[in-house]
């Protein structure tokens, strides 16, 4: 069986939140176009897949488009541009590593899934908890821009067979772990992180 890791906001674009696996995927970017165009393909070589739609996946990483880290980067420089209408679903890397892992035996047929925690925070909570785990108050410039990036996870948790993310507020925990060790990995210097953040935050 083959599986594809997909990125669940922007495949979804402007679509009743929390968008699930049966919604119409309406992509408005061209990073979720291509998403959609590579699970299209999958689908169309007619062999059991999975395709895993993911929220923001947290974890060590050096890639600083991503958006935890180009915020820990943000804080860091003591300058952060926060999308006052956006919220994100942050998971640990290391949980969607074993999520996948039970979905791939538990699932013989080809099938979509959404691999979310289902409790979406607001930019704005993840820039505070950000802050007060570096102890760093930086200066906060709100936009009043973003969107609900909200995803169901009732296909995950009835395949599952239990919810892998009971607690509201495990976005502090995720947090709390890796952004410690991501100020240690990023460079402090950071200019071009605001548009990187701002990037992610739109696409992701």
């Amino acid at each position: 069986r083959s599986s594809y890791f997909s990125g669940g906001g922007a495949v979804y674009g402007r679509v009743k939140r929390p968008a699930s696996e049966a919604d119409q995927c309406r992509p408005q970017s061209a990073y979720g176009h291509h998403q959609l165009h590579c699970e299209q393909m999958v689908a169309g070589a007619r062999i059991a897949h999975v395709i895993l739609r993911l929220t923001n996946v947290v974890g060590i990483t050096s890639n600083r488009h991503q958006l935890v880290p180009a915020l820990v980067a943000q804080v860091l420089r003591q300058h952060v541009e926060v999308h006052r209408n956006s919220r994100r679903d942050l998971v640990d890397g290391q949980d969607v590593g074993r999520i996948v892992s039970e979905l791939l035996t538990q699932t013989s047929d080809s099938v979509t899934v959404n691999v979310a925690s289902g409790h979406p925070v607001s930019a704005h909570s993840i820039v505070e908890e950000i802050s007060d785990i570096l102890d760093v108050q930086p200066t906060k410039v709100l936009l009043a821009q973003g969107e609900n990036q909200a995803l169901s996870n009732e296909l995950m948790k009835g395949i599952l067979g239990y919810d892998p993310f009971p607690e509201r507020e495990g976005y502090r925990v995720v947090l709390r772990r890796y952004v410690p060790m991501l100020a240690k990995e990023l460079p402090r210097g950071m200019g071009e992180s605001s548009n990187q953040a701002r990037a992610e935050v739109d696409r992701s």
